[in-house]
């Protein structure tokens, strides 16, 4: 996701959207590294509460970022795996909640989409 303008949302902002949308989760923050890029804000492994036990496979990996070249920031979200039926859920979630918040671009795959677009093929069965 690349938003077009704003502050990039705190990891308690993003955990609190999600527990308000039903699907309460767990933050394992990742050292940055020091080769890491300078606009890089915050990167961990977004898990449910309820796999929180299952490891690194139902985990999804968040990485955001400010402005590179301009304004607004990105959020790169990728799963562990290449399957799985909560990892799935855990993204379509996570990009509703900022996308219903910041305006801005979706790259899916490579697609790009705006939020509407997005939301339709997600949440209407349509586009698939």
């Amino acid at each position: 996701f690349q938003a077009d303008s704003g502050e990039p949302p705190t990891v308690a902002w993003l955990l609190n959207e999600l527990d308000q949308a039903g699907a309460p989760c767990i933050w394992r923050s990742i050292a940055q590294r020091p080769a890491s890029h300078q606009a890089m804000c915050w990167e961990g492994e977004l898990v449910t509460a309820t796999d929180a036990n299952a490891g690194s496979a139902a985990a999804l990996a968040v990485q955001t970022y400010g402005p590179i070249d301009g304004a607004g920031f990105g959020i790169r979200l990728q799963s562990r795996s290449a399957t799985g039926r909560p990892v799935g859920r855990l993204l379509r979630m996570v990009t509703e909640v900022v996308t219903q918040r910041y305006a801005g671009t979706c790259l899916a795959g490579q697609m790009v989409l705006s939020h509407e677009e997005w939301l339709r093929r997600n949440f209407t069965g349509r586009g698939h």
